[in-house]
């Protein structure tokens, strides 16, 4: 359509921690850049937005998607067992905290007991916010998703070192595991109306490329 992504973000996650996340603010193309060529790991997933039929990208590796879809690509190993680690600290005596949380709650679970290893949740929602973040250590963690005003939220967990102990689930009920995706809210993809706006610049990098489908 030619007026960039309306709510719809790109998240890239390396094994090694780093990520980040971005959009097609305005126009028909753009590019940019996802790390520094030193990840051997890394996961990309596009949210859906208000017009997910619009959305389409590609990699400088030839792979590509659209709204809601996801490319895990490097060396990602899936071991079969875990790592032995050292006895974690028991947990203190104090009083209990009540996890107070205006958006949708994130409930990580880890079977092992040692957090993530790797795997990494992102959000994004139709009016611009996202984070991510992960289970650092121990079986158990929570956390909170936005601030409750957003219509459209996208949660996607990546894999991480050991996919098979990575379970989430969400306040709403709706739950899932290392590489699943959930979209929940009012993610109608309703008539684009929207004026086409004056052409943009081409940035300079050229490693995820994104358009949108023809009209």
């Amino acid at each position: 359509y030619g007026d960039g992504w309306n709510g719809a973000y790109w998240t890239w996650l390396g094994d090694d921690g780093q990520g980040e996340s971005g959009t097609l603010e305005s126009g028909s193309d753009g590019t940019a850049c996802l790390g520094d060529g030193n990840i051997s790991c890394i996961t990309v997933y596009v949210s859906g937005g208000q017009y997910p039929s619009e959305v389409q990208w590609t990699l400088t590796d030839g792979q590509s998607g659209g709204a809601g879809d996801s490319v895990t690509y490097g060396d990602c190993p899936l071991p079969t067992s875990a790592p032995s680690p050292g006895p974690s600290s028991a947990p203190s005596s104090g009083p209990t905290q009540i996890f107070s949380c205006p958006g949708e709650t994130l409930t990580m679970h880890d079977t092992y007991g040692d957090g993530w290893n790797g795997a990494y949740w992102t959000w994004s929602s139709d009016d611009g916010q996202r984070d991510g973040g992960t289970l650092e250590s121990g079986s158990d963690g929570t956390a909170c998703l936005g601030d409750g005003n957003s219509s459209c939220i996208t949660v996607y967990v990546t894999y991480g070192q050991y996919p098979d102990e990575v379970q989430w689930s969400l306040s709403d009920g709706q739950s899932g595991g290392a590489g699943d995706s959930i979209t929940y809210g009012d993610c109608s993809d309703g008539d684009h109306t929207t004026d086409t706006p004056s052409p943009t610049s081409v940035p300079s990098t050229d490693t995820l490329s994104s358009a949108p489908s023809s009209s």
